[in-house]
């Protein structure tokens, strides 16, 4: 899924011309690699949600591999950002998929996932920048500050709070890995 399907992006009338997966996943008439829609993975449970690994890059995308990215995950790139800024049903979908998203971590409880080496700690750097492809600064800037506050309180690592930093503050299609 690395490769990009051809497309092309028209600013002046927010039209999507042979849109890629990514953009029609966003949409809801997509699916993932393993044929979930979005609203599949948004009605995971929160033992699922927790246990699977490969549904992450498509719910928070980013433009550069990360550590647990395999073949068929897509990465976003600068033509389907703009096209997600532009549109009102990406960003409503990304913040359903935030609000899922913080919903799981408070069921899960501040002391499962606000500990040293805990996935979801990587999974929040992903959320993050992934929020600012699609334009939305200031609910990327709550989150991160939400989140950074009790992590700083719990004494998690400079390295995994310097991330969080790095992914709300660098430009977005730098590198944060």
């Amino acid at each position: 899924m690395k490769q990009k399907d051809n497309f092309k992006y028209t600013k002046q009338n927010n039209i999507m011309e042979n849109k890629s997966a990514l953009v029609l996943f966003y949409e809801g008439t997509g699916k993932d690699h393993q044929g979930r829609s979005l609203n599949d993975i948004l009605n995971f449970d929160d033992k699922m949600f927790d246990a699977c690994h490969d549904f992450i890059q498509w719910l928070f995308p980013l433009h550069e591999d990360s550590r647990m990215t395999n073949a068929q995950v897509p990465l976003i790139t600068e033509e389907e950002s703009d096209y997600f800024k532009s549109s009102h049903d990406c960003q409503s979908n990304i913040l359903l998929a935030l609000v899922r998203y913080s919903q799981f971590l408070d069921n899960l409880g501040v002391d499962k996932w606000c500990v040293n080496m805990d996935h979801n700690l990587l999974r929040i750097t992903r959320i993050i920048r992934s929020l600012r492809f699609f334009g939305l600064e200031e609910e990327a800037k709550g989150f991160h500050q939400h989140l950074f506050n009790i992590a700083a309180s719990r004494g998690i690592s400079l390295t995994t709070l310097n991330y969080w930093e790095r992914a709300r503050f660098e430009p977005l299609f730098n590198t944060l890995y």
